[in-house]
């Protein structure tokens, strides 16, 4: 995540989003290239996950769509929440300045309040 946040903010022109310079973004339109960038790449990091998995055994794209309809959803839902709060942190940019590491934590940090692997969660947060 901390690899393309900089190249999408440094696109758009975080003083003034109602008129933005010439060959700048707004926040909306930056969200709306990265969705589509995302949408497109998708198909490229599915496909070689899918062929060269990190752990089990290779899965075919009719096996991928045999999954049942709440690990769609959820994974829809994570994409969801992933991109509205990307969205939100592109709109804040203009008032509170671009982010830096700080909304990086957060997915770490709701992993530390769930309790799952807590030793390791402590120690990434601590030495964040």
């Amino acid at each position: 995540m901390s690899l393309f946040y900089r190249f999408v903010v440094k696109g758009m022109d975080v003083e003034n989003f109602n008129s933005p310079a010439i060959g700048m973004m707004t926040p909306y339109s930056a969200i709306f290239v990265f969705s589509i960038g995302v949408l497109l790449s998708n198909f490229v990091f599915n496909t070689l996950v899918m062929k060269y998995p990190f752990v089990g055994e290779k899965v075919s794209y009719s096996e991928y769509f045999k999954g049942n309809t709440k690990t769609h959803i959820c994974g829809m839902l994570g994409g969801a929440i992933w991109g509205l709060g990307s969205a939100f942190s592109y709109i804040a940019s203009g008032e509170a300045g671009p982010a830096d590491r700080a909304h990086h934590l957060l997915p770490l940090f709701g992993e530390y309040l769930s309790g799952k692997n807590l030793k390791a969660q402590r120690n990434l947060l601590i030495n964040y």
